[in-house]
């Protein structure tokens, strides 16, 4: 835990097979902590999300560069701080993961309505390529 808090999530390499851990970064659950703790507190969604994550999506063009996002679909999020609400029907949750595996952004975004309602709007244009779809 020096570096980190470490999360056990599906491997976009090898997601039929492997597991990988995925780093919570000490300094941006800090920062979080001290300036956001909505995204602080969504931390705890995010340890959900990978690890039962619905679609794992490569080659993210926004933020760094080939990147993963673990997405998923929880019951909650946290609005306000120590404040959870029902995530609405037409968004999902993101979780991005850079090369090495360490998280450097979660959010609420809104889902693709027409083709796809358990990825992201836009996902086609923002990823590089579906790696994973879950199959449960």
């Amino acid at each position: 835990m020096r570096d980190g808090y470490r999360v056990q999530a599906i491997s976009p390499v090898n997601p039929e097979t492997e597991h990988v851990d995925v780093v919570i970064p000490l300094d941006l659950a800090r920062r979080w902590y001290k300036a956001s703790s909505v995204d602080f507190d969504n931390l705890e969604i995010a340890k959900e999300v990978l690890e039962n994550p619905l679609r794992i999506f490569e080659g993210v063009r926004d933020y760094e560069e080939g990147g993963f996002c673990y997405v998923g679909k929880p019951k909650s999020v946290y609005v306000r701080p120590k404040c959870t609400a029902p995530l609405p029907h037409d968004c999902v949750f993101t979780v991005y993961v850079n090369r090495n595996m360490r998280l450097y952004e979660i959010r609420t975004e809104a889902a693709d309505k027409d083709e796809d309602p358990l990825s992201p709007k836009g996902w086609k244009e923002r990823y590089g390529g579906l790696r994973w779809r879950s199959t449960s």
